[in-house]
């Protein structure tokens, strides 16, 4: 019976500091949100979420007054062709018609002349055989 009350004693004890413990600590997931925590409260400051981008205006330009950090990558990587247009967005990238024969080419390249994404490879005026 004395070893009956002492085991009784001893998992009384640990299951109060157990509980005791608990109370102070709310557990927080990890994540790329950030967490504000505080006794027991979670509140996540969400960042907002955008579904679209914002839309880039063009404006057109002189083929003279773009860059020449961007013309000369941009005509540097497509050898044999000119800068038929030019044209600044409201991001700070810029839009150009290259022209090669009867090949015309749009190419946009960001401010300091790094490659962002190149649109068709249309031959104007040419005819499909079938």
């Amino acid at each position: 019976m004395k070893n009956l009350m002492k085991s009784v004693l001893v998992a009384a004890t640990v299951l109060v500091a157990a509980s005791a413990s608990a109370i102070d600590y709310v557990p927080v997931q990890i994540n790329s949100v950030q967490d504000t925590v505080k006794k027991d409260t979670l509140t996540k400051d969400v960042p907002p979420l955008f579904l679209a981008q914002n839309d880039v205006t063009y404006e057109k330009i002189e083929t003279a007054n773009v860059p020449q950090a961007v013309s000369s990558a941009a005509l540097e990587k497509y050898t044999g062709y000119t800068v038929e247009e030019a044209y600044k967005g409201s991001d700070n990238t810029f839009k150009l018609v290259l022209k090669k024969d009867d090949a015309k080419l749009t190419v946009y390249y960001n401010g300091s002349g790094e490659f962002v994404k190149e649109e068709g490879t249309a031959n104007e005026g040419s005819i499909m055989l079938i």
